[in-house]
C-alpha cells in the first residue's frame, strides 16, 4: 500500500477529509521512531495521556493496539514536524481540558465519557476552526482520533496484522477464456 492509498483509506475511515497537517505528514512518510522515545511536542504527562487515549480508541484485541503500533510516538512526531506553531499551541492548550473530561481519579480513561464524547464528536459538527484558534473538546478529540487512526493504519503492525494484505500473485495474461464473454 502506498502513502496516497493509505491517506484515501484513512479519510474514508474517518468519514471526512483529514486536516492539512496530517495529510502533509502522511504524504511525507512520517512514521513513529523506535527505541526509547522522548516527547518533543508534548509534556511527558500529556504524551502518556495521548498514549492511553490512543489505546482506548484502538485497543489491543486479537491484533496489536495503538501503543504497540507506536501511535503515541507518531502523534508527537506529527505535532513537531507538521503542525505550524499556532496550531501546535492551540492543540496543546486543548489537551488539559480534554484530559479532565476523559480521565478518572486513577488517571485511566473513563470509557463512558469517551463513548459519549466520541458520539458527540461525529454527530455534531462543531464547524470550521480558524488556524491557531482554540479547540473545543469535540474538535480536539476529532483531531486526536484522526491522528490515532492515521498513525495506526500506516504502521507496519496494522499493515501486516490488521489489514491482512493479499498480494495478487504472478501475472498470467494467457489464461484461456471459457464460457460467455461480457461486453
Amino acid at each position: 500500500m502506498d502513502r496516497r492509498d493509505a491517506l484515501r483509506r484513512i479519510s474514508l475511515l474517518l468519514g471526512a477529509a483529514i486536516s492539512a497537517p496530517t495529510a502533509a505528514g502522511l504524504l511525507a512518510g512520517c512514521r513513529a521512531g523506535g527505541g526509547s522515545y522522548q516527547p518533543r511536542a508534548l509534556a511527558t504527562d500529556e504524551y502518556r495521556f495521548m498514549g492511553r487515549l490512543a489505546e482506548a480508541i484502538i485497543p489491543q484485541t486479537d491484533t496489536a493496539g495503538a501503543l504497540a503500533a507506536g501511535v503515541d510516538e507518531f502523534i508527537d512526531a506529527m505535532l513537531v514536524g507538521y503542525y505550524p506553531t499556532p496550531e501546535l499551541n492551540a492543540f496543546r492548550s486543548a489537551v488539559p481540558p480534554l484530559r479532565r473530561r476523559l480521565e478518572d481519579e486513577q488517571g485511566l480513561i473513563d470509557m463512558p465519557s469517551l463513548v459519549t464524547l466520541d458520539s458527540q464528536a461525529f454527530e455534531q459538527d462543531p464547524g470550521p476552526r480558524e488556524m491557531g484558534a482554540d479547540f473545543s473538546d469535540i474538535q480536539a478529540y476529532r483531531r486526536v482520533k484522526e491522528l490515532v487512526v492515521a498513525g495506526y493504519y500506516t504502521s507496519q503492525i496494522a499493515e501486516s496484522e490488521e489489514l491482512r494484505p493479499t498480494p495478487m500473485g504472478q501475472y498470467r495474461g494467457d489464461i484461456p477464456l471459457e464460457g460467455r464473454t461480457w461486453a
